[in-house]
């Protein structure tokens, strides 16, 4: 018995293709289990599915463009039944199998979700600015500094590691509490590695890119989750959650000016505005 049922929408004629595995990975080559046309957009092995009891873990894999659920970009968690999601010409419906075990039909409550959720999202870009910002711009890369030689002027490189060492374990412990601290920690660490390196200390340096690799992991991770669940926030029109994420995605990118900091700054003005008419 399928698991559940993807839906290409775009293609209204389409049958619903049953997801007859515990995972299922779509794309347009022939190692993808759905497989889709060429035209559709998608890399030869774009996504996996996931099906769940409360709906279906979307990944996207290595290398390709995230799908894009509600104007946001999505990598990887876990969609309720009947969301909708857009990767490259596609758009897309997980869709729960029928109670009586025929052919999934999407609800009336499926068909109208995504075009209500988009509209919650229309309505808090306000009307002056509406056509300015559509959608989420692509999110940027946390760690674009890849600096991996030692750089102190006059100062001795063991010298240097030492103090960079520290000053990232400081800027670790205050993570929790200043986002923009955890990734300012991850390029302090790199630094303090490579110092170690030049001075001849391995055994330090091997510590401390240790250090490193485990804290960018949890600061990827956690800037994965800050999307997602802004994006999770604005469709249910939670302002005061999308006003926190947005800003905690802001921290985050202190370091990263550009397009998408400019969209959270306008996205968190009107976000505050929302909350003000409340």
């Amino acid at each position: 018995m399928p698991h559940g049922y993807l839906q290409i929408t775009s293609d209204p004629s389409g049958e619903p293709i049953p997801l007859e595995t515990e995972r299922a990975v779509v794309g347009s080559g022939p190692e993808a289990d759905i497989r889709l046309p060429a035209e559709s957009g998608l890399a030869a092995a774009h996504f996996e599915l996931e099906p769940r009891e409360v709906g279906c873990r979307v990944r996207s894999l290595p290398g390709v463009s995230p799908a894009q659920v509600e104007g946001m970009p999505h990598e990887d968690g876990v969609l309720p039944w009947g969301a909708e999601i857009h990767v490259g010409a596609s758009r897309l419906r997980l869709v729960r199998e029928a109670d009586d075990g025929q052919r999934a039909r999407p609800s009336l409550v499926m068909i109208l979700a995504p075009f209500i959720l988009g509209f919650a999202l229309w309505s808090i870009l306000s009307e002056s600015d509406r056509a300015a910002i559509p959608e989420a711009p692509s999110p940027p890369a946390l760690f674009a500094d890849e600096r991996t030689s030692c750089d102190g002027g006059e100062a001795p490189a063991r010298a240097i590691a030492v103090r960079d060492e520290r000053a990232g374990r400081a800027m670790i412990e205050r993570y929790p509490f200043d986002p923009a601290e955890g990734v300012q920690a991850v390029a302090r660490l790199r630094h303090a590695a490579a110092c170690f390196r030049a001075a001849g200390d391995r055994e330090s340096e091997s510590r401390v890119t240790e250090r490193r690799t485990e804290l960018e992991e949890r600061v990827r991770q956690d800037y994965g989750e800050a999307r997602y669940r802004l994006g999770r926030a604005l469709a249910r029109r939670d302002y005061q959650a999308a006003l926190h994420q947005t800003r905690r995605l802001s921290a985050l990118l202190s370091d990263r000016p550009g397009t998408y900091q400019e969209w959270l700054t306008t996205l968190e003005r009107r976000l505050r505005l929302r909350q003000a008419d409340r």
